[in-house]
């Protein structure tokens, strides 16, 4: 079926099931990419290890603040 013959029957839905369709859809745009996750948590686990061996220095939260004006 294509994207305009869903969109076609799906406008002949009645507003709770025109809602229970969207919010379907939009959950599924939520979703975290898995390989995405696996190499941010490769990387932050990699940071905490250096950090912890002295080989990664850290940012006091006042010169952040500094640099993003907040």
């Amino acid at each position: 079926m294509s994207s305009k013959e869903i969109i076609k029957n799906a406008m002949k839905l009645s507003p709770q099931e025109k809602l229970l369709v969207v919010d379907s859809i939009l959950k599924s745009l939520d979703e975290p990419d898995k390989e995405i996750e696996k190499i941010w948590l490769e990387e932050s686990e990699k940071r905490v290890k250096l950090f912890r061996q002295g080989k990664l220095k850290g940012i006091p939260l006042e010169e952040i603040e500094l640099l993003t004006g907040k």
